[in-house]
This record gives structure tokens, sequence and C-alpha cells, in this order.
């Protein structure tokens, strides 16, 4: 269901999807990252904006100290892959190529071009309470001190401010691998 709503400034021209239920939430997930391609090209689609008060549908938390689908996840797609080819999507009238190997033996929540922001314990500890979010999203026209530019030089898919969908990289102090998916930490992000 989706309806319009008000943006920042107050205008009635921005998208709201109502959510079926408080929202979906993945830790870890061993999905390949050309499962959730579409949904990142409809975003930029949404004319002109999200509104203010949309909630996130869905939240993809991947840890880099995940093993399973950082290291075994990628080997065990590639032995099943038989071919590879480049397919070339078009984003609001540039190019993103991605590598279709890439993205079959890449899990979704390891696939940096869809990255809408990065989860740091700094102090290294369970605390729930010492994590740090920052958001990949830079705004001009709100005051967004979480922002954080990405470490790698890579090309991204836009993202909107309200987007719908947080696709969020962690570090191993926040998930220390696959299992570790109902510690503090996560049960706080929660």
């Amino acid at each position: 269901m989706s309806s319009t709503g008000a943006d920042i400034n107050g205008n009635k021209t921005c998208q709201k999807t109502e959510p079926l239920s408080d929202g979906v939430v993945l830790l870890n997930p061993a999905i390949e990252a050309n499962e959730i391609i579409k949904l990142k090209e409809i975003i930029p689609e949404v004319k002109p904006c999200f509104d203010a008060n949309q909630v996130k549908l869905m939240h993809i938390l991947s840890s880099e100290g995940d093993t399973a689908t950082r290291g075994i996840f990628p080997i065990a797609q590639w032995l099943d892959m038989k071919l590879f080819w480049n397919e070339i999507d078009k984003i609001k009238g540039g190019r993103l190529e991605h590598n279709e190997l890439e993205l079959d033996t890449t899990t979704v929540g390891n696939y940096k071009p869809i990255h809408t922001g990065y989860i740091t314990n700094d102090t290294k500890s369970k605390d729930p309470l010492a994590w740090n979010y920052c958001s990949y999203k830079k705004t001009e026209n709100l005051d967004n001190p979480k922002y954080c530019k990405k470490k790698d030089n890579i090309e991204s898919y836009p993202i909107q401010a309200y987007e719908p969908l947080a696709i969020i990289a962690t570090d191993e102090y926040f998930i220390s691998d696959y299992n570790d998916v109902f510690n503090k930490n996560v049960k706080g992000y929660l």
C-alpha cells in the first residue's frame, strides 16, 4: 500500500509505503546479491522522494566477521556457476555495471554498491550501547551528523532520504560470526 505524504519542506508529493508489519530483518543472510538488485533499481524511480515519516520496511545486517557468507558462500556459488556475463543497469540516466558472477557469488549484505550504512563498535566490546552507526547518505537539506563516506572508491547505487531499505555492514565486534545474531548488540539494534 502506498500513499503520498510530505517531504522535509512540507511538499505533499512524496511516496510513503505502509508496512505490512513492523518490518523485516535479515541477519547475515546467505542470499545472492542479484536477488536484491531489483529493489535497489526501483528506489530511484520513486518520484520525487520518500515521505519524511517513511519507516524502514527491510533491514539487512551483515558482519565482516561472518566467514560463512564472506568466504564459504562465494566458493560454493562459484563452483555452481557455469557461465558469467556482465549485466548493465541504468539508474538516473547513468550506468552502473555489474559483473553477473560477482552478483551470484556475493551475498546481499556483502555487496558494497548497495550498502546504505555501517555499524562499528569502537570499544570492541559486547556493550549494546557502545556501537556507532554511520549513514552513506550525504544530505544537503538535512542535518546528518551520522554521515560517513564509504571506505572503498566503488560505484554505488544512490541512497534517497528516508529510503525504506537499510543494507548495513557491521564490524566483527558488533556481530562476531554467522551464528552470533542473538547477541546484545543485535538486540539493541532491534
